[in-house]
């Protein structure tokens, strides 16, 4: 939505700026750039119809959710903002390096995607 007076959040941000809530998660601006040293990630791509429920659920959108795609061990990943995505189980005692990269609400992320 243009308007983000809907949106509540539980902080407060310590700068005089105003973070476009509506066109952050269109997917075109801002986003996550992700690399793992195991598997231990999953997500799904496409464009989704829904609200992101309390803890990050997304279990109202099962529907639409196709096959996953399993993040695979060294490879980088572009995520948007709101790209739904769970953690898969390791096996006790597996050491693993997650590195996440969010990039700012108004960086260009077009073009990050593949064509």
């Amino acid at each position: 939505m243009p308007d983000n007076s809907h949106v509540r959040v539980g902080f407060q941000i310590p700068y005089d700026i105003v973070i476009p809530v509506g066109k952050y998660v269109s997917g075109t601006l801002g986003g996550t750039i992700v690399a793992s040293s195991q598997v231990g990630c999953q997500a799904w791509s496409g464009t989704f119809i829904g609200r992101v429920e309390e803890g990050g659920s997304w279990e109202n959108m099962l529907d639409q959710l196709g096959e996953p795609v399993v993040i695979e061990a060294n490879r980088l990943y572009f995520m948007t903002s709101n790209c739904p995505h769970e953690t898969l189980k390791l096996s006790a005692g597996t050491r693993r390096t997650f590195v996440r990269v969010t990039l700012a609400h108004n960086y260009d992320n077009t073009c990050l995607r593949q064509q």
